[in-house]
C-alpha cells in the first residue's frame, strides 16, 4: 500500500465504495451469478442486457416485482444456510471489520453484510439521515436493503427513480460530501480495486 494512502487510512480520510463483487457475487461464493440465474429462467443467457434491463424484464412476468424480491432474498438464504458460502461472501466484511479508522461506507449490495461484520448503521432513505452524526460507522446503501423490500433497486425504472433521489435528496448530498472530502477506495466492481482523491478532476 502506498505510504500516503497507508496515512490517510490511519487518518480516518478513507472512505469504502463497495460493490457486489466483494460478496455474493464473487465466484467463490457459488458458480453463477444473480444476473446469470435470472438470465437463465427467462432463456437469455445470451442476451447483452444491462442488469437492470434484465430485471425490468423478469419483472414484466405476471406478479414479476414480488417474483424478483423472493428469489432475491431466497439467495441470500441459501447462501446464509451454508457456513462455507457465507465465510466466503463475508471475507471482506470480517477484515474491515476489524479495521476501525473506517466510518464511512457506501454500497449498491442489498445484502445486510456490512451490519453483521462491521456493526455499522444503515443508511437507506433521506429520513434516515438525521441520525447520520449518532453513529460510529455508517453504510450507505444505494441500491436499498434485503431486509428494507420496498427500498430494493433493481430494475431500469427503479435506477431511474434511484438517480432522481441521488440528485435531489439528501443521500446524494451525503455522497457527494464524502465523494469531495475523502479519499476513496472501490472496490468488488469490474475494476478490481481503484483508489480517488479529492484532489484528482472528476
Amino acid at each position: 500500500m502506498p505510504g500516503d494512502l497507508l496515512t490517510d487510512f490511519l487518518q480516518g480520510k478513507v472512505s469504502i465504495i463497495a460493490g457486489a463483487g466483494i460478496s455474493t457475487e464473487s465466484k467463490a461464493v457459488l458458480k453463477e451469478t444473480f444476473y446469470e440465474d435470472v438470465a437463465d429462467e427467462l432463456n437469455l443467457r445470451e442476451s447483452s442486457l444491462a442488469f437492470p434491463e434484465l430485471m425490468e424484464k423478469y419483472c414484466g412476468q405476471p406478479n414479476g416485482r414480488f417474483k424478483l424480491l423472493k428469489k432475491i432474498r431466497e439467495r441470500f438464504e441459501h447462501i446464509d444456510s451454508f457456513p462455507e458460502l457465507n465465510w466466503s461472501a463475508t471475507s471482506f466484511h470480517r477484515e474491515l471489520g476489524t479495521f476501525f479508522p473506517i466510518r464511512n461506507i457506501v454500497t449498491t449490495n442489498w445484502d445486510n453484510y456490512f451490519e453483521e461484520h462491521c456493526k455499522a448503521t444503515p443508511f437507506i432513505t433521506d429520513p434516515d439521515l438525521a441520525f447520520w452524526d449518532a453513529a460510529d460507522r455508517r453504510v450507505l446503501k444505494l441500491h436499498g436493503s434485503i431486509t428494507n423490500l420496498g427500498s430494493v433497486v433493481a430494475t431500469t425504472l427503479d435506477y431511474e427513480q434511484c438517480q432522481k433521489r441521488l440528485d435531489t435528496g439528501i443521500l446524494g448530498a451525503v455522497l457527494k460530501t464524502i465523494l469531495a472530502t475523502q479519499t476513496i477506495v472501490f472496490v468488488g466492481y469490474c475494476f478490481l480495486i481503484s483508489i480517488f482523491r479529492p484532489s484528482m478532476s472528476l
